[in-house]
């Protein structure tokens, strides 16, 4: 009778390339082993972590996955690995964790390099337990000696990290030097856009990602991207602060020490931090200007109180008797008197009193509808659409007629540096050994990818001068869409949505009283002044009364 083959699946792990067996050199070793004990892979497609922690559980997908399918699958009765260690390096308490619910399974763990864990016999299970230990220790001890030679080149003034800041590169003697030039120019240009242009986060992000430049990441541009580089002080300081919140996860830097985690106070930044020079790439001049710009826009986006969260016309009224904005009241009393109203006061009067400006005051819900009649005449009606579509063409049609040539020349230099890295990996790929050769291969086709796509953006923006669909133009569709839906929401919507609609079209809304004088100053709205923010419009302003 042909003897029974018993149904399996491999797992495959790698943390570093530099440290550990390849993923191929483990399938090889895996496989050889599987055909010559009886073993059947019921899956050629094995489950892999690569570039993950064995200390890791939740960061391993393919760790996650294969002992989910243990228990619900059912079709497989053994594990292969290259060795124990390959499927964790957890402490025996987290080990024996998972052992328990693969033998509830039925599912036994069998190691290329020390055979099957014996989960059965004492002695088998106390063997398992102090191998899994060892490997666990080895972990720590790396990271507790990785962690000492990073402090010591940190203290002598050295780059202690694994990577420079994103504009940074770090030379053979560890010392910070400038980077790619793209990522410095990168730098400068977001830091003077936003100081000078006061240019949005969205815009730039949006900019950097058409003109193909990769982000810190590697990957497209987002507004938290521009945040990581306007935030960092070092390139105006010209240093860089090390270990200023060292803690890793074993081991954390308390002062000149190297203690166990849990035993230095990781909840307060290290005083004693560690600095290494640095070039500069802007004056601190500008970059406190950016500061200035981000503490101004914070002011004017952060809502101060609950009824600011629900007011619709916030940051857009100003008081025409004095020309200060006018903001929500924020009387408890009012609030409690009227707790679903939102009203607007003239700031002069609520910081100066009588002596500068009237207590001139108004209910959003008197305002609204207003509004929204005005918006609807001035704005949505079919002529004033076709001349804002129309104005918005001529637009693009004079931006695609004249290509950016500063632009292009980023995009081309940028080409030139993919071409480069090609051909030192195709270079490179000549002497790497078997068991990386997918890898480069991998690596090499990514190049290649990259560069066909940022060529055919250079393409288009030096050939095709026709205008094309545009962020200003999807805007405006939305906005002419949100418009139309404008009376609906105002009943159930959300505020931040409507205002953000109606601040889209409106630049201001200028408000005019009357007063009638008594024990106290009585103000009545009476008429007001809506300025629109295009210039397309026929009329750049409506009355509002």
């Amino acid at each position: 009778p042909m003897k029974r083959t018993i149904p399996a699946v491999a797992y495959y792990r790698m943390s570093s390339k530099k440290q550990d067996k390849s993923i191929p050199a483990q399938r090889d070793e895996v496989e050889r082993y599987a055909k010559a004990n009886g073993y059947r892979l019921v899956r050629w497609k094995p489950y892999v972590d690569e570039g993950i922690s064995g200390s890791e559980s939740d960061a391993r997908p393919g760790f996650k996955q294969l002992i989910a399918d243990a228990a619900t699958l059912g079709d497989f009765e053994a594990i292969l690995v290259w060795d124990q260690d390959r499927l964790s390096r957890f402490d025996p308490m987290e080990a024996n964790y998972y052992w328990f619910q693969l033998r509830e399974a039925g599912v036994r763990v069998i190691s290329v390099t020390q055979g099957e864990l014996d989960w059965e016999t004492l002695g088998g299970w106390l063997t398992a337990s102090v191998t899994q230990h060892g490997k666990a220790q080895y972990l720590k001890d790396l990271s507790r000696n990785v962690l000492r030679g990073r402090l010591k080149k940190a203290k002598a003034g050295k780059w202690a990290g694994a990577r420079a800041p994103y504009g940074y590169a770090a030379d053979e003697n560890s010392d910070i030097v400038l980077g790619d030039q793209q990522a410095v120019d990168t730098i400068k240009w977001i830091f003077k856009a936003y100081a000078e242009n006061e240019t949005s986060l969205h815009d730039m992000a949006h900019e950097l990602n058409d003109q193909g430049i990769p982000s810190p990441s590697g990957k497209t541009w987002s507004n938290r991207n521009i945040q990581y580089v306007v935030n960092r002080k070092d390139y105006a300081t010209g240093r860089i602060a090390q270990f200023r919140e060292a803690k890793g996860k074993f081991y954390s830097v308390d002062g000149d020490d190297i203690v166990e985690r849990g035993k230095a106070d990781d909840t307060e930044i290290n005083d004693n931090c560690y600095y290494v020079q640095c070039p500069k790439i802007v004056n601190k001049r500008l970059w406190n200007r950016c500061h200035a710009v981000m503490a101004k826009r914070r002011k004017q986006t952060a809502p101060r109180s609950r009824a600011c969260s629900k007011s619709i016309l916030n940051g857009l009224l100003i008081c025409g008797h004095c020309g200060k904005p006018m903001y929500v009241s924020t009387s408890s009393k009012r609030e409690k008197a009227d707790p679903g109203g939102v009203r607007y006061v003239c700031s002069s009067y609520m910081r100066h009193g009588t002596r500068v400006c009237n207590r001139n005051g108004v209910h959003e819900s008197a305002l609204l509808d207003l509004l929204v009649e005005q918006i609807r005449d001035n704005v949505l009606a079919p002529d004033e659409l076709e001349r804002l579509r129309a104005e918005l063409a001529r637009q693009l049609e004079a931006k695609a007629g004249k290509p950016d040539a500063g632009r292009i020349e980023r995009m081309q230099r940028n080409l030139g540096k993919i071409d480069d890295d090609i051909r030192a990996a195709a270079k490179e790929l000549k002497r790497t050994p078997d068991d990386l050769y997918d890898l480069a291969v991998a690596d090499l086709r990514e190049l290649r990818e990259k560069r066909a796509s940022v060529a055919e953006r250079i393409e288009a923006s030096q050939i095709d001068s026709k205008p094309r669909p545009s962020a200003e133009a999807e805007s405006l569709e939305r906005t002419v869409k949100r418009l139309h839906r404008l009376r609906e929401k105002l009943t159930g919507g959300n505020p931040a949505v409507v205002r953000r609609c109606i601040s889209e079209i409106v630049q201001n809304v200028e408000l005019w009283f009357t007063h009638k004088t008594g024990v106290r100053t009585h103000a009545t709205f009476t008429k007001g002044l809506i300025r629109f923010n295009s210039a397309a419009l026929s009329s750049p302003s409506s009355q509002l009364d």
